[in-house]
């Protein structure tokens, strides 16, 4: 049997070097644009990306004139907004193991 600790371990290690690309193959800069940032967060446009900033839900930096958006943030942002099905999930109406309606 492998060891569940290894098995964590090699998928971060992967994850590392697989998910910080863009469809050309070059990697995610750490300081990002609009453009690439919408692009990494899987947005339509750079707009959504502004919208989200304006309402002051999304992490950013002010680097002169420009906004930035630091690849590792945004992970935590999105890892901040992951729902875990631990709860009950409204989108599809399961329950935690135990629970009764």
């Amino acid at each position: 049997m492998v060891d569940q600790n290894f098995i964590e371990r090699l998928a971060h290690a992967l994850a590392a070097r697989i998910i910080p690309r863009l469809l050309d193959g070059k990697p995610y800069p750490r300081l990002m644009n609009a453009t690439e940032a919408a692009a990494y967060l899987g947005r339509e446009s750079e707009a959504s990306i502004y919208h989200l900033v304006k309402r002051r839900e999304i992490p950013c930096v002010k680097h002169g004139r420009n906004l930035r958006f630091d690849r590792l943030e945004l992970d935590k942002w999105i890892e901040a907004d992951t729902v875990h099905h631990n709860k009950l999930c409204r989108k599809c109406g399961e329950r935690k193991k135990g629970q009764t309606r």
